[in-house]
């Protein structure tokens, strides 16, 4: 069957790209055909004849994305080599791979430089954290020391479903996301070196995550029940330090990241201004939206504070004892495990039971979104970029109302309706 004559138009490649696999003529464009890959993707291709041979040549695997006009470019300052200067410029290519891979550029120095590149915003300590685990563990023992010219579609795709297999664990609730991972890392490295012209193709054009992001079966965490939290609250100190627990209290008090609250500092706690206020900078660990934020201290939160400054010397971290990330999730973990409780819950699953809590009291959405510095949030609210208000009294007015209902949860006694 002939390939369909394609329009040269941005509607009609569009359209193209959206119908199921199919291969595509350009009208006016001899040589040039559009391959669909069924998925709303697609490469632009160049077929052409040199030495006697018909070749066919990638000029863009992005069709989606790729300008038709540098197409159109392509193809002549192609086709102009070869009827021109009679040479086959795939062959040069492969040529060029060969010398490229000789020169031994490898895997381990590309994610090094890619690493090292300069960024509009540096990578956050958690994101580098997360690429250099997932390069050491996957990458790194399969392709660190080879040259990265050398690596075909068929080595990626194998590498990715074997770290799928090896990290797969339906008893443990491991669903193989590491491959995933680990492709998005070896694409991103590979279109830097693309771009930067240390190799001339990239070989995970094509290839799909294995594995989504999103749980298929839902969140896989729950929030406390008030029975957990108060076995939490009370139990807690028998066995939990007591800097660690002022940690996890003033997580489930003020709904923030774990870790924006274990790195405070002594002088983040503004407690001479009208509201009391525990200062997170845009640059800590976990705050996300990278904008600086003040969390105002309720009663309860205000007293933590307060007790956690009678500890140490000015130069100490706020949490003296209890300052390292890890430190007070560890010792709820193993509560958590000592309690034996069914399921899988987190600290930071904290920020589900005040947003639950507070939606339950007719909290605005907007107060709680502010309250908790939810990213997406932020972004999507009206009055975000033209107004330098910052909301305290609203929001000191919700976790004041949220420690009423916790003091219930905790006490055992009968919820008192307590509204916004």
């Amino acid at each position: 069957m002939a390939d369909a004559l394609l329009k040269p138009n941005t509607e009609s490649i569009r359209k193209a790209l959206a119908n199921p696999k199919s291969r595509y003529r350009l009208d006016g464009h001899p040589g040039v055909y559009l391959y669909a890959r069924g998925d709303g993707s697609g490469s632009w291709m160049l077929r052409y004849r040199a030495t006697g041979e018909r070749r066919w040549h990638t000029l863009h695997n992005d069709a989606k994305n790729a300008k038709l006009a540098n197409i159109i470019e392509a193809k002549d300052q192609w086709l102009a080599r070869v009827k021109l200067h009679h040479v086959d410029p795939k062959k040069e290519l492969e040529q060029a791979r060969v010398q490229l891979v000789e020169e031994g550029y490898t895997v381990q120095e590309a994610f090094d430089d890619w690493l090292a590149k300069p960024r509009k915003r540096a990578l956050a300590v958690k994101t580098l954290d997360n690429y250099t685990g997932v390069y050491r563990r996957h990458i790194k023992p399969r392709f660190g020391s080879v040259a990265l010219a050398s690596i075909t579609k068929q080595d990626i795709a194998k590498a990715v479903a074997e770290i799928q297999a090896a990290t797969t664990n339906a008893a443990l609730s491991q669903r193989g996301l590491q491959a995933s991972k680990a492709l998005v890392i070896l694409r991103m490295v590979m279109k830097f070196a693309v771009d930067n012209e240390r190799i001339d193709r990239d070989p995970t054009r094509g290839i799909a995550e294995p594995v989504p992001n999103n749980n298929p079966a839902g969140k896989q965490t729950r929030a406390l029940t008030p029975e957990e939290l108060r076995s939490l609250w009370s139990e807690g100190p028998l066995i939990i330090s007591l800097a660690k627990m002022r940690v996890i209290k003033l997580v489930l008090l003020t709904g923030r990241r774990v870790s924006e609250i274990v790195l405070a500092r002594r002088k983040d706690a503004r407690l001479d201004d009208s509201i009391p206020t525990l200062f997170i900078p845009a640059n800590r660990v976990g705050n996300k939206a990278k904008v600086d934020d003040l969390v105002p201290l309720a009663p309860l939160a205000l007293e933590i504070v307060k007790d956690a400054l009678r500890v140490g010397q000015q130069d100490d971290p706020l949490f003296l004892g209890a300052s390292d990330v890890r430190t007070a999730t560890r010792a709820f973990v193993q509560f958590r495990k000592a309690k034996n409780w069914h399921g899988r819950t987190r600290q930071h699953d904290a920020r589900t039971l005040l947003n639950d809590a507070l939606a339950s009291m007719g909290v605005p959405g907007e107060i709680r979104s502010r309250l908790l510095h939810h990213t997406g949030d932020l972004k999507s609210l009206v009055n975000t970029t033209y107004s330098a208000y910052d909301y305290l009294p609203e929001k000191l007015r919700a976790l004041t109302l949220w420690e009423a209902r916790l003091n219930e949860i905790i006490s055992g006694a009968t919820p008192s309706g307590l509204r916004w």
